[in-house]
């Protein structure tokens, strides 16, 4: 699952600022990577931030008065993380996500579903999709483009439809637990 999330900063700079920022977040297998910014023309996130190992961690909503959907993700080995969504259904579908991970070995991923399923129930169309290949032809890197367009598109944070992004995840979320989540070579 990828996209964006509000991270509260923990203060440990010179100048102990606690304050919040959009982050581009993407979670593969057992580790949370998250990005300074998702740049649109090369449709990859920008400058890694951080990575947070999901295996072992645990997830606990909190009250805070900037956000009404934040949670703290805590792992053992770690200080933990101050996350908010734009919306509670997206907040439920993180949660989900990073809780499923946790239970993963690390590395752990499951195998793959058609992925002409995923792109229709989607409805993405993309640019670099052409007429004269069927979706299940498209290969994960091709899928997973898509789905960061739809993400983009939609996504509250850059005027997008937050019923439409909360979709796009649930059915990203869905079909990883059916068994597509696509190789992040």
């Amino acid at each position: 699952m990828e996209g964006f999330l509000f991270k509260k900063a923990r203060g440990e700079s010179t100048f102990g600022r606690h304050n919040w920022k959009l982050r581009w977040f993407l979670l593969e297998s057992t580790s949370l990577s998250y990005f300074e910014s998702f740049d649109t023309g090369s449709n990859k996130p920008n400058d890694v931030k951080g990575l947070f190992p999901t295996d072992g961690c645990t997830i606990k909503d909190i009250k805070h008065d900037d956000f009404d959907n934040a949670f703290l993700v805590s792992h053992p080995n770690r200080k933990p993380l101050m996350l908010a969504a734009e919306t509670s259904n997206l907040k439920k579908l993180w949660v989900k996500a990073i809780m499923d991970s946790s239970t993963l070995a690390p590395g752990a991923t499951v195998g793959a579903l058609d992925p002409s399923t995923y792109l229709e129930t989607l409805g993405i169309q993309h640019k670099s999709f052409n007429r004269e290949r069927t979706l299940s032809s498209l290969n994960d890197v091709e899928l997973e483009s898509a789905f960061k367009f739809r993400a983009l598109q939609t996504d509250p944070s850059h005027g997008g439809d937050s019923h439409a992004s909360e979709q796009v995840h649930e059915v990203r979320l869905n079909f990883s637990d059916t068994g597509w989540i696509p190789n992040q070579n």
